[in-house]
């Protein structure tokens, strides 16, 4: 009875504050009644009747789920959804932190429709009806606190002459004459309070927060494909989750977000579904090699019951084509004689670029990343191409080089007979350019905001082979590069940034490259630790550093070279007593397991924490191994947000 009691006077509370707005009545009152009453810490922003015009929100809420902007029109065409992003859009640029400021496709349009109708609402927006619109508003996960939304509530209102702030403080807040809470800061010290907490937020609610950079590229229209490059940290696929949100909003039809990392689509997937849950359901992440698999196979191009795919069999193709022709002690083995690569040759170059002829193959310009190989050399190589060959034929072996090259060549055959509206590539510096090319025949690059590429050269750690401005593409005017490392603290950026790592990707000549030396970053603190010792002494050494880090655990991740290495420190971990897990199960659930994993695994991810452990003996290797160790230690190093600790295993003393 006693909570009874106190709802009906909270509602009765309501009531008066909306009795106050003339003209407001039937089913706009009843919704915002209902809206108030249910949570007690959100604002409501209601239009004046008589000075709604069309194209306009109807009313603005704010609730700790988020901002919403919320219409009772029963029919949305292309224009009036155009007027009202736009107004949401300037009214949402007084939401700032610092030099960030809210991003408006963080903002979902809620269309509200009489009882029964939902069936009617718009694929772009949210759909709810007056009887189920709290429950519609609550089922989002809790992001923000009461503070915030009552500051930005009342940054909101001074862009909003025309709109009439609503509150309902709970019964025992104490009120100011003025109408203000205790605790509510004017709208410029809630600017100054306020940014150094949100860059230290988890990743899913400091993205809604973008500086004007950002803020400008998630905005602007593209006439053809387009790129956003930039060293770790600085916000690529945030932007580019904001404009796949932004172009989901805006369009119809599918959209498709792929990258080259089979840990990042989970991952990826949910950050997009607490951003724009009610577009997340037309769009797709996977993989592109996973996308070209299903094509393949729904096509029936290819059996794939009859065809293996497994690691170890395209090794052991490789590896008869590499011994029976003597090549083990050849001219190649003498150049370079690690035999991977020249499997990377092969599947990153000859048929990562569908290179078809020797000749073809002869007078190929070579990228920074690979050896500059004389006539004869490359004829040696294209010898060990057709062994290998045939090995994977007679063996019915495909690589997923051979994948991406059927479904490129199927999509070619027969299109797509629904492309889909827009196609992001994320990592695109470790996604062959037969693979590229493969993400353009899935939408129609003719129109604008159709394709996105999102990538570091200095972050590749595959062997790409070509360069973006073989693509054939004009960049001038769509290739940006951002600057501002938003992810690692100093002391972590500046361990990182003095990792000497090249880049071989970009070169279109439009946008400078730039490493992340030259970046700045935009939080202090940090630090970084370095440990070495024995491979015996490691595992005492790993658990002592994880157990003097604060509790609970923040998300940790221990990255090392190889699988062999991982399976070897999970069991080290577990028997220490940690709750350790794979990372290649990793879907970004907050939990105190500490993930373990390889770097090509972690690569777009980040972790608040990060054990790196490294072999410490780099004798005899060549210049081509050492810079790809040095990609993979900047692509580690950089996936920690606030501590790193160094683990250097080698024998004692070195």
């Amino acid at each position: 009875m006693p909570t009874n009691i106190a709802w009906e006077q909270r509602r009765q509370r309501v009531g008066e504050a909306l009795r106050k707005i003339s003209g407001l009545h039937g089913d706009r009152r009843n919704a915002f009644e209902a809206l108030l009453t249910h949570d007690r810490t959100c604002h409501l922003l209601v239009a004046e009747p008589r000075t709604t015009t069309a194209g306009q929100a109807d009313a603005f809420l704010l609730r700790r789920t988020g901002i919403y902007a919320l219409t009772f029109a029963e029919a949305l065409d292309d224009s009036f959804l155009h007027q009202l992003r736009a107004q949401t859009a300037d009214a949402c640029s007084a939401i700032t932190m610092g030099r960030n400021a809210f991003v408006p496709s963080a903002v979902p349009i809620v269309q509200v429709l009489p009882a029964g109708r939902a069936d009617a609402a718009d694929e772009r927006v949210v759909a709810a009806t007056l009887t189920n619109l709290v429950n519609v508003v609550a089922a989002e996960r809790v992001r923000y606190s009461a503070e915030k939304i009552t500051q930005w509530a009342l940054m909101l209102s001074q862009r909003l002459p025309g709109y009439i702030p609503i509150t309902v403080p709970a019964e025992n807040t104490q009120t100011h004459r003025d109408g203000t809470d205790d605790g509510l800061f004017t709208a410029a010290e809630a600017n100054s309070r306020q940014r150094d907490h949100a860059l230290t937020l988890r990743w899913e609610q400091w993205m809604h927060f973008l500086d004007n950079e950002q803020r400008g590229y998630v905005r602007k229209n593209y006439t053809g494909p387009a790129r956003i490059a930039g060293p770790a940290g600085t916000g690529k696929s945030v932007v580019a989750m904001h404009r796949l949100a932004r172009i989901a909003r805006e369009s119809r039809g599918r959209l498709l977000f792929t990258t080259f990392v089979g840990s990042l689509p989970k991952c990826q997937g949910a950050a997009f579904r607490n951003l724009a849950p009610e577009v997340a359901d037309r769009v797709e992440f996977t993989t592109l090699h996973r996308w070209a698999r299903r094509h393949l196979a729904d096509t029936g191009a290819v059996d794939f019951g009859r065809y293996s795919l497994d690691r170890r069999d395209i090794d052991s193709a490789f590896g008869h084509a590499w011994r029976d022709s003597g090549r083990a002690d050849g001219p190649l083995a003498q150049v370079i004689p690690d035999a991977r690569y020249w499997h990377d040759e092969i599947t990153q170059v000859i048929e990562g670029r569908g290179i078809r002829t020797a000749s073809e193959y002869r007078s190929l310009r070579r990228t920074r990343d690979r050896l500059k190989l004389p006539p004869d050399l490359r004829d040696e190589v294209w010898n060990l191409y057709e062994s290998y060959v045939g090995y994977k034929r007679e063996n019915d072996v495909l690589d997923w080089s051979d994948v991406l090259l059927q479904a490129l060549a199927e999509l070619r055959r027969k299109p797509l007979e629904a492309r889909y509206r827009m196609v992001i590539v994320d990592e695109v510096q470790d996604i062959p350019m037969i693979g590229v090319l493969l993400a353009a025949e899935l939408t129609d690059i003719a129109e604008p905001n159709s394709l996105l590429l999102v990538g570091d050269g200095q972050q590749q750690v595959y062997p790409a082979g070509w360069r973006v401005s073989e693509l054939g593409w004009e960049w001038r005017g769509r290739s940006e590069v951002l600057r501002v490392n938003y992810r690692n603290r100093r002391a972590v950026h500046e361990h990182a940034r003095a990792i000497g790592a090249g880049n071989s990707l970009d070169d279109t000549g439009d946008v400078p490259a730039i490493p992340l030396h030259d970046t700045t970053a935009a939080l202090d603190g940090g630090s970084v630790e370095h440990w070495r010792g024995t491979e015996f002494e490691l595992a005492d050494a790993l658990a002592d550093a994880l157990r003097a880090r604060p509790r609970p655990r923040p998300p940790t991740a221990v990255i090392v070279d190889n699988n062999q290495q991982v399976d070897r420190i999970i069991g080290k971990l577990r028997r220490a007593g940690f709750d350790a897990q794979h990372l290649d199960q990793y879907d970004c659930t907050p939990s105190e397991r500490v993930v373990v994993g390889t770097v090509y695994l972690a690569k777009g991810l980040d972790f608040a924490e990060v054990f790196r452990i490294v072999e410490a003996n780099t004798q005899g290797i060549t210049s081509y191994e050492s810079d790809r160790r040095d990609r993979q230690s900047l692509v580690a190093a950089t996936r920690a947000r606030d501590y790193l600790w160094i683990g250097v295993v080698g024998e004692s003393g070195t």
